[in-house]
């Protein structure tokens, strides 16, 4: 009983001291390399992570998604052949 108490604490004070948190160090380091970071909820999880891209990488990202959105295929809906 008291080793497993023991263990016990000794993960749970694993886990409790790891930190998913950022250091000054490194958000001068990402402001300097002009990096944008932000806190967000990956799908269906409730922990924020932090998610930092360069402006470079942001700028791809955009332009793939407006290439998505031209690529788009407009889809007609309802209504009756009559109206064609």
């Amino acid at each position: 009983m008291n080793k497993t108490l023991i263990v016990f604490l000794g993960v749970l004070f694993l886990f409790g001291c790891s930190s998913t948190e950022r250091t000054p160090e490194e958000i001068a380091a990402a402001a300097k390399a002009r990096n944008q970071c932000v806190k967000e909820a990956p799908m269906g999880s409730i922990r924020r992570v932090s998610r930092c891209r360069s402006e470079a990488q942001v700028r791809a990202e955009r332009e793939a998604a407006q290439e998505a959105m031209r690529n788009r295929t407009t889809i007609t809906g309802g209504g009756s052949a009559e109206s064609q």
